[in-house]
């Protein structure tokens, strides 16, 4: 078969704008990428009573586990962890919070359900932002999600000891990372 110079050309052209269409869709996709190494040591020059372990997971670009000194802010071990991703929310952080001994931090994605605090709505969360939270698993995640599937929309946290297998320990560890 013969084409003649402007079919070429129109083929030409729509396959360039297929090609453009199909990047511009998967430079969207959100891949999990693993960091190299859980841990990084940020701090040596401290003396070893003022480090605390923060647990960095989201939309940074290495997630982990850091070792900072007592009085580290937030902006910082972001900072220490390569920064922000270009799909980070950063208007759900408070960036100057002194960070805590043993926090799990977690960088929403732009899009993700979260409130204006930060937290995580037992209602709305995705599969992904539930397994974020301290003690809660894929399975225990599923059950949230399904409890509320059958029931409606959390009217309290404390509701989330009615999904099976959260009790009041897992409660309490969660509570402070989320919101009915």
């Amino acid at each position: 078969m013969v084409l003649d110079k402007t079919t070429k050309t129109a083929l030409a052209v729509a396959s360039l704008v297929l090609g453009l269409a199909i990047l511009l869709v998967v430079s969207r996709v959100r891949t999990h990428e693993a960091p190299e190494t859980l841990f990084v040591d940020v701090v040596s020059d401290v003396p070893e009573e003022t480090w605390m372990m923060v647990d960095l997971k989201g939309a940074v670009r290495m997630p982990g586990v850091y070792r900072v000194a007592q009085g580290t802010r937030l902006f910082e071990v972001i900072e220490r962890a390569g920064g922000l991703r270009n799909d980070a929310c950063v208007e759900a952080l408070n960036l100057a919070q002194v960070l805590v001994d043993q926090r799990m931090i977690r960088v929403p994605y732009v899009g993700e359900d979260i409130t204006d605090n930060g937290k995580t709505s037992l209602s709305t969360a995705t599969l992904e932002a539930l397994v974020s939270l301290p003690s809660i698993g894929p399975a225990t995640a599923e059950r949230i999600i399904e409890y509320r599937t059958e029931h409606g929309p959390f009217q309290s946290v404390d509701e989330v000891v009615n999904v099976n297998g959260i009790g009041e320990s897992t409660l309490e560890t969660i509570r402070p990372y989320v919101v009915p």
